[in-house]
């Protein structure tokens, strides 16, 4: 397994059905949501140029796009998507190598959908950590809404799946590094979408 940034994909994780029957892995989009297969969003501007649109065109040809992320050229600037932070962290790096400081990145946003409900992407998520830091990486989901899904321990290692709100769960990696003192490994990818009181994003 791949150790942490996390990895989008993981064929090897197997989730059981949840309490509304919905296989974890499934992601259920919100009707009418523009490629809800890429939760997160980050904003690149140009500092000096006059026209967003004209520097974001022209940083566009640089992204490869790929099947981890997409990029728009956009009035506000060029807006990377993806389905983690560290499928955005690349391209990123590779805008800040080409046009160093003359761009600012904003920082990641989640996409909600706001239609009849508020709607808000659900991650999944497999953890492996030793044995010593089990109860202290749960109880940090557990704080982040997590729902642990299941869980496994024995005297050296213990593992850990579960789906939690993906606002809940930025800047994860380097928490759980915190944590682990470096140890623990996880993946992490788009489980499904569901609503959400707008309190919870205002």
């Amino acid at each position: 397994m791949d150790s942490f940034p996390m990895s989008t994909t993981d064929q090897r994780v197997s989730f059981p059905r949840d309490a509304r029957g919905m296989q974890s892995s499934q992601i259920l989009p919100p009707e009418g949501a523009t490629h809800p297969e890429y939760p997160l969003e980050r904003v690149c501007v140009h500092r000096y140029e006059p026209s967003q649109l004209t520097f974001a065109r022209h940083a566009q040809k640089l992204v490869a796009e790929d099947e981890e992320i997409e990029a728009e050229a956009s009035h506000r600037g060029l807006v990377l998507r993806g389905e983690t932070e560290a499928a955005l962290e690349q391209p990123v790096q590779l805008l800040r190598d080409y046009f160093g400081s003359q761009i600012s990145v904003g920082e990641p946003m989640v996409r909600y959908h706001h239609g009849l409900s508020v709607e808000e992407p659900h991650m999944r998520l497999r953890i492996r950590c030793l044995a010593k830091h089990f109860d202290a990486v749960r109880t940090d989901l557990e704080l982040r809404g997590a729902l642990i899904v299941r869980s496994h321990r024995n005297s050296t290692m213990g593992v850990l799946l579960a789906t939690a709100p993906l606002a809940r769960l930025l800047g994860y990696s380097r928490s759980l590094a915190q944590l682990t003192a470096g140890t623990a490994q996880g993946v992490l990818c788009l489980s499904h979408y569901d609503s959400v009181g707008r309190e919870s994003i205002e």
